[in-house]
């Protein structure tokens, strides 16, 4: 009638598992990503993990968990270290990639796991999605790179790239034991054109990868090192920009925010569109409250190409600043003496 759940005494099938766990972390494994964590007592978890860690403890536990309801019960109380957000961050900017939802949509994603984002283990593609390059979803990879920095960017979360992601992997064959689905499975017999040639017979490098290949590398390399460089990203908050801009750009294509630490200060515009736009960005007296910003001219510069900008920043003044099509602007903003 309370609606609690008993497991006493332990059942025998926790005591094997706990064993299973146990025996790969003597091999030197560094964690596991654990299947449909829902379908599980939330208190099995509860039991298993602590036991693992307390012999274990670098070892990670990554959930996979369709429900956000109960994202903060295995997190809180399962314990969790990581959750996939499949289905809010990874299915809205899917949606926004394949034009069915306005960027504006991201705001609901991190509302949706606020106080614990940096739970989240963000990311576009896994064994179990569409690659982004295949005709199923985006049909080129170059199209998901304002995904791509968004959900590496969004918040201190982790992000994830899957095999041959990075090459622009397009699953165009009948591979192994599966159809023609835009997905590349880890369960089968065959291997990736990508990443066979980016092996290159174990001698790993470039030279046999096309111009387009070397390009996105390049994108995804810039991008995955400015996460673990700067300081405003890897450690630090976050300020949505568009509750004060959905009439001063484009809101359907594009997404703005703030990254801060201190003094540093990341303005970041996503633009989901093909064209190139010219964004009216206000930032708010708020955030200029909130991250101690102080009004004035400020040399800003392009994170993503290394381009300088000469930006004059005043509490709800807009502020033009141009992003490229499928692509997106990371200013760091340091202001002049």
């Amino acid at each position: 009638a309370t609606g609690e759940r008993c497991f006493a005494p332990i059942p025998d099938t926790w005591h094997k598992m706990l064993n299973i766990m146990l025996y790969w972390c003597k091999t030197g494994i560094d964690g596991f990503r654990c299947d449909m964590v829902h379908m599980v007592p939330v208190e099995f978890w509860n039991w298993a993990i602590p036991q693992v860690k307390e012999s274990f403890p670098h070892v990670i536990f990554i959930a996979e968990l369709y429900d956000t309801g109960i994202y903060r019960d295995y997190i809180f109380n399962g314990h969790f270290d990581y959750l996939y957000d499949k289905v809010s961050l990874y299915d809205t900017l899917r949606a926004i990639t394949q034009g069915t939802l306005p960027a504006s949509s991201i705001t609901g994603c991190w509302q949706q796991v606020d106080g614990i984002n940096n739970h989240m283990l963000n990311f576009l593609e896994n064994h179990d999605e569409q690659r982004v390059a295949s005709p199923q979803f985006a049909g080129d990879a170059f199209k998901a790179i304002p995904a791509l920095v968004v959900s590496a960017t969004i918040s201190q979360a982790p992000f994830m790239i899957y095999q041959g992601q990075e090459l622009g992997e397009p699953a165009l064959e009948s591979e192994g034991y599966s159809g023609n689905d835009g997905r590349t499975t880890i369960f089968d017999y065959w291997s990736l054109d990508t990443l066979r040639r980016w092996y290159n017979g174990g001698k790993c490098g470039i030279s046999h990868l096309t111009a387009d290949e070397k390009r996105l590398r390049d994108t995804y390399k810039k991008v995955l090192t400015m996460c673990n460089r700067e300081r405003a990203i890897s450690q630090g908050g976050f300020f949505d920009l568009m509750y004060v801009n959905y009439t001063s750009l484009d809101s359907e294509h594009i997404y703005a925010y703030l990254r801060h630490r201190g003094s540093e200060v990341i303005l970041i515009l996503a633009n989901f569109s093909v064209a190139a736009q010219t964004a009216r960005v206000v930032i708010p007296s708020h955030a200029f409250d909130v991250m101690k910003i102080a009004a004035g001219d400020y040399c800003a510069v392009n994170l993503m190409n290394g381009e300088k900008h000469n930006v004059a920043l005043m509490p709800d003044r807009a502020v033009d600043l141009e992003v490229q099509g499928y692509n997106a602007l990371i200013l760091k903003l340091s202001q002049k003496n």
